[in-house]
């Protein structure tokens, strides 16, 4: 959703010398009656709760009764030491900025949603003679058509190797196509039609690319009329191989229609919404539909305070409303919003939410809870997979619970809070990289997942060197700034790692503090043969399943990282140019000399008089890139 700061006036701000309720009760006095934002924050200044108010002097006059509060909410009243309040002209605009704020704050008491990564989308790019179709993430700040979005990335994917067989759009970049001498194997594969090599002219790939837009903006039986029609053509003319090609993309649009199976509910864009309550945890489940078009699903975590579900009446049904109100508000606020929202029960100020959402899109939104007919079956669906998808998650914490209590209790550590997994990767002794992966009894915590550039000029494969200097940096910055510390170190290697591992943590003072192990792998790589090592002893982990499968599942992760880590770093070096050395030089100019010249080899070898060509490029600049070749 849209900011709407434009409207905003700050009124107000508490001293934090005031306690809990007599806090609320001081200030709540001098209010006035108008819409709002009001933030309860602890004695540190950190939020705890975000809320929105018609009315914000009776809002907040209501938590002074304390009695007739939750227990959650008079834990909340209990830890508040200042607030803040910030006035908005309407309601709407009051609930807007709750959701902005909760998204951006956290706070501990909100209707939290866990996963709020954008969607990906598919972009058909128009800066080029030959459109380029391709996967994208993010803000539409690159010139072309974008469709979507997409539930997840295996949807997105899913489509473009469907509109690839079916409208042979290259997906190469621009690079690899200025360079193209002769097909490849996407075109053997009838995949691409080789524009690079000018298999297909301007006008015939003109053509590919007004069919896969006629597509993807729902207008499919038009795409395949005229393609049946083609095909039609080229049999009659004897013209066997292009009508055998022609209905082999039939064949692909077909199977890509029987994969969207579910009828879409409105023409252009609708989002089908279901809950599943939970008693930390709830599960909303998101069918979404673009251009007439089923885009995918994905299920998403709602944390909550524990007595969401306490013993009153229509306690659910008010818990469910409120979770999808709130929901609702952080899921849109870097989304499109579509122009009907199918829920299987409605949200809590119904009418509210929908003016909100209706002032962030600028378009009608209809809000429906169907009762019957085929978009009752797709809230029925979706309410299904959100109570399957809650059950699935609720499983998977709850081993992760027994694993994580086994893991303390064999290792000695009452409590138990904090892990952090470290590995190294390099592929030959190049481009060297570490990680840390961490986890706590809730599971993996990705969001304080680090990754280490190794700098040292050690030889090459040293991995004794570089586990020094990652655990080095990683305790340094761990003391100097006094985070969270860890209360287990584990480290991938035998009693090389371990014994360097050691010395640095003595070396930093913490070695009373953090306890630390290694886990050697099996001879064979055989995991049943895995083993915890200590400085004095060591545990075999088949003897010990739950704790022993928990740290293998902790090491696999930091392996995997590291893996990915250093794979990005090497692509990175392989697209590196020997113009990139060069100052005054930046993307585009380097764009605009590959473009120009086809490689940095050719730019090597031009003259002054050849390089000042080139769009971007002054005099100066020519002879500065002419000395730089001659002279490094």
């Amino acid at each position: 959703m849209k900011h709407v700061s434009s409207t905003l006036e700050v009124v107000g701000t508490v001293k934090p010398s005031l306690e809990g309720a007599r806090v609320i009760r001081d200030f709540a006095d001098t209010l006035t009656e108008a819409s709002g934002v009001y933030r309860m924050l602890d004695g540190e200044q950190g939020v705890l709760y975000v809320g929105k108010a018609r009315n914000l002097r009776a809002r907040v006059q209501s938590y002074t009764r304390v009695k007739q509060l939750s227990r959650c909410i008079a834990l909340m009243v209990a830890l508040t030491r200042s607030m803040e309040f910030i006035a908005t002209h309407t309601e709407a605009e009051a609930l807007l900025l709750e959701a902005e704020l909760i998204k951006r704050l956290k706070p501990r008491f909100n209707i939290l949603l866990r996963d709020d990564k954008s969607y990906p989308e598919i972009l058909l790019r128009e800066d080029h003679d030959f459109p380029r179709l391709m996967k994208h993430r993010g803000q539409h700040n690159i010139p072309g058509q974008y469709y979507g979005p997409y539930a997840n990335v295996r949807a997105v994917n899913l489509a473009l190797d469907e509109l690839q067989k079916s409208f042979l759009l290259r997906t190469c970049t621009d690079s690899v196509f200025a360079h193209r001498t002769s097909p490849c194997l996407l075109y053997d594969m009838k995949r691409c039609a080789a524009p690079c090599v000018a298999k297909v002219s301007v006008e015939e790939y003109g053509a590919l690319i007004r069919q896969a837009r006629d597509f993807l903006r729902g207008k499919s039986v038009r795409v395949q009329t005229e393609l049946s029609r083609q095909m039609q053509v080229a049999s009659r003319d004897m013209l066997y191989e292009e009508a055998a090609e022609i209905r082999d993309r039939l064949a692909a649009l077909t199977e890509m229609q029987k994969r969207n199976h579910l009828p879409s509910p409105h023409p252009h864009s609708a989002d089908v919404m279901a809950v599943a309550l939970g008693e930390q945890c709830s599960c909303v489940y998101v069918l979404m539909f673009r251009q007439g078009r089923h885009c995918g699903a994905n299920a998403y975590f709602v944390s909550h305070g524990e007595d969401v579900t306490a013993n009153r009446a229509n306690a659910e049904q008010d818990d469910i409303g409120g979770i999808l109100a709130s929901f609702i508000g952080q899921f849109y606020q870097n989304r499109s919003i579509p122009h009907l929202l199918l829920l299987d029960r409605w949200p809590q100020e119904a009418t509210l939410v929908s003016e909100a959402m209706r002032r962030s899109a600028g378009h009608a939104i209809q809000m429906h809870v169907p009762q019957r007919g085929n978009k009752q079956k797709l809230t029925g669906q979706a309410a299904v997979e959100a109570k399957i998808a809650l059950e699935r998650k609720l499983n998977q914490s709850n081993q992760h619970q027994r694993q994580w209590q086994a893991v303390a209790e064999l290792l000695d550590i009452p409590e138990l809070h904090r892990i952090e997994a470290f590995d190294n990767s390099h592929l030959n002794g190049s481009n060297p990289v570490g990680v840390m992966v961490v986890a706590d009894s809730e599971g993996f915590v990705k969001k304080f997942y680090r990754k280490f550039n190794i700098r040292g000029n050690y030889p090459a494969g040293d991995d004794y060197a570089f586990m020094r200097e990652v655990l080095k940096r990683r305790l340094e910055y761990l003391r100097d700034l006094e985070q969270t510390r860890p209360d287990l170190l584990l480290i991938d290697g035998g009693k090389g790692q371990l014994g360097v591992a050691r010395e640095v943590l003595e070396a930093s003072g913490l070695a009373d503090e953090i306890h630390l192990a290694s886990i050697v792998k099996g001879s064979g790589r055989n995991a049943a043969q895995d083993r915890l090592l200590f400085a004095n002893r060591y545990i075999a982990l088949a003897e010990h399943p739950e704790a022993g499968l928990f740290v293998q599942r902790l090491r696999d992760e930091a392996h995997r990282f590291a893996l990915g880590v250093q794979r990005t770093r090497r692509k990175k070096d392989i697209v590196r140019s020997s113009l990139d050395s060069i100052e005054n030089i930046g993307a585009k100019r380097k764009k605009s000399l590959l473009m120009h010249f086809g490689s940095a080899k050719a730019v090597a070898g031009a003259g002054v008089a050849d390089i000042v060509a080139v769009e971007g490029i002054s005099y100066a600049l020519a002879e500065q890139i002419y000395q730089h070749f001659r002279y490094h």
